[in-house]
């Protein structure tokens, strides 16, 4: 069953680390939303970022990936609404995913704010059977191509399936975090085309938590830690960011579990452009068997936050008389 083999490793490697199906980011603790639906409206105002991953650079088929993300608070209903927007193309496979969060914001105390969240969208995974090689295929040059297997297509399929999450967030004085699930129902969809293929949508586990530690009035630091799981890999993340004016960062971050699983260790800079607009950079020295063949990893990220109140400050239900 070679041929059989082949997709799952194809499918495995491109779409995330540990046969993890949803792609990662090194910079998970400047950019939320993405990893929890329940941090939507947390920023306080309309925020947006917008993120691009080249995975092992030089690599042939390398994987890149793009994540844009806007959120607000919405007081009106309670909470705050979020849009995620996920591409990821590597090799011979593009994958897209769109979803809505709501978060609902329950009152503990003037101190702690705790939300809950739902996100629902859906998936579409292209496979373009013209990039696949199989160990007995026949690719002479003009000729039709023939992988000599039933299930590898020899054209471009596409398959698409709802997909759901759910999630909670809290934040206290200098700590705050959450944990969330993709993928919720676990569902899948087949390729209906030539292949006749079935592809399932992997249920992951996420939980993230930091704490901010401040030195003075200039300086402070944020260590961090996130775990991702399918329950039967999982990936650990360690972060730290040294912030000075909260104006200009830098830091590290680790991402492994154990000597058999270790990946990478980042480096990480940005700085504040203006009032609204921070620009980050990280670069991944790659620790796993592909050092060898990759120059590591680039990750750009984007912000741009109102900065302004929404929902806030409105006048009660009286009418004022301006002579007294």
């Amino acid at each position: 069953m070679k041929q059989i083999t082949l997709v799952i490793i194809l499918l495995s490697f491109s779409l995330g680390l540990f046969a993890q199906q949803r792609p990662h980011f090194t910079m998970y603790m400047l950019n939320k939303h993405k990893v929890n639906p329940a941090y939507a409206g947390f920023d306080e105002s309309l925020s947006a970022t917008g993120v691009y991953r080249q995975q092992w650079s030089g690599l042939v088929g390398l994987p890149e990936q793009i994540n844009l993300n806007v959120h607000l608070p919405m007081l009106i209903i309670g909470g705050g609404v979020g849009l995620n927007l996920d591409t990821e193309k590597s090799g011979a496979l593009n994958y897209t995913r769109a979803d809505l969060s709501y978060s609902y914001w329950i009152d503990i105390s003037r101190k702690v704010q705790f939300a809950v969240a739902a996100r629902a969208g859906f998936s579409q995974l292209t496979i373009d059977g013209n990039r696949l090689r199989a160990p007995d295929g026949v690719y002479e040059p003009g000729s039709t191509i023939n992988h000599n297997d039933p299930i590898l297509p020899i054209t471009s399929e596409t398959s698409a399936s709802p997909t759901f999450g759910i999630g909670a967030y809290f934040r206290m004085d200098k700590l705050e975090g959450g944990v969330a699930v993709e993928n919720l129902v676990g569902n899948g969809t087949t390729f209906s085309g030539q292949s006749n293929f079935n592809y399932s949508n992997v249920r992951h586990y996420m939980a993230h938590f930091e704490y901010k530690l401040e030195i003075g009035t200039l300086f402070a630091f944020q260590p961090s830690i996130m775990l991702r799981s399918d329950l039967a890999q999982t990936e650990l993340n360690l972060g730290i960011l040294a912030t000075y004016d909260e104006r200009y960062f830098a830091g590290g971050a680790f991402r492994g579990l154990n000597s058999e699983s270790v990946d990478a260790f980042a480096i990480i800079i940005g700085a504040s452009l203006n009032e609204n607009i921070s620009l980050s950079y990280a670069y991944d020295f790659t620790l796993s068997g592909l050092a060898s063949v990759t120059n590591g990893s680039h990750e750009i990220m984007l912000n741009y936050n109102l900065k302004k109140p929404i929902g806030k400050g409105t006048l009660p239900n009286i009418i004022y008389n301006p002579r007294f």
